[in-house]
């Protein structure tokens, strides 16, 4: 606990008094730094909340708090697996696009994060099945990785899968 850097501390705390439904589930994933992350963001593979440390010391606190959020309604929302057979980076945005109000009714997102209101209140379902598809490729930048889904579902050495219920940590 001692290499976690002291603004994720910091966040994860003022959420539990703040914002008590996020910082609490924001204490059931590991932080593991992951400098290598491109861009310098957070992501969750449903355990672990990696983060680029450069993102986080540039970033404000209350803008930390909307990431670890962002991280926490991918896993409460099922966004991993629901995904299916969908194409990831649609899927990643459409999930982004449901996800990002909710967020923004509680806690700050970094400028730029995706929200069109055409989409508010609307399933990654439905945004998928309705957002136009990008020539090429390009939907605008999402907030966090998603790099880390490409192991969702799968079993380790151990036999142990890698979902796991934000609630119970199982």
């Amino acid at each position: 606990m001692s290499d976690i850097p002291k603004e994720i501390v910091r966040a994860r705390v003022a959420m539990g008094f703040d914002h008590p439904f996020f910082g609490f589930l924001s204490l059931t994933l590991e932080p593991v730094a992951k400098p290598d992350m491109k861009p310098p963001t957070m992501a969750t593979d449903g355990l672990h909340l990696f983060y680029h440390p450069d993102f986080i010391k540039n970033t404000p606190i209350a803008q930390i708090q909307g990431v670890i959020a962002h991280e926490i309604l991918h896993i409460v929302l099922k966004h991993i697996p629901r995904r299916l057979n969908r194409e990831p980076k649609r899927w990643n945005v459409s999930a982004d696009l449901a996800e990002n109000p909710i967020i923004l009714r509680e806690v700050q997102l970094p400028t730029g994060c995706l929200n069109d209101p055409q989409y508010y209140d609307k399933s990654a379902e439905y945004i998928y099945s309705n957002l136009p598809i990008a020539k090429d490729g390009d939907y605008g930048g999402t907030l966090d990785s998603h790099e880390e889904w490409k192991n969702w579902g799968k079993k380790d050495d151990k036999g142990q899968g890698k979902e796991n219920d934000i609630v119970t940590g199982k």
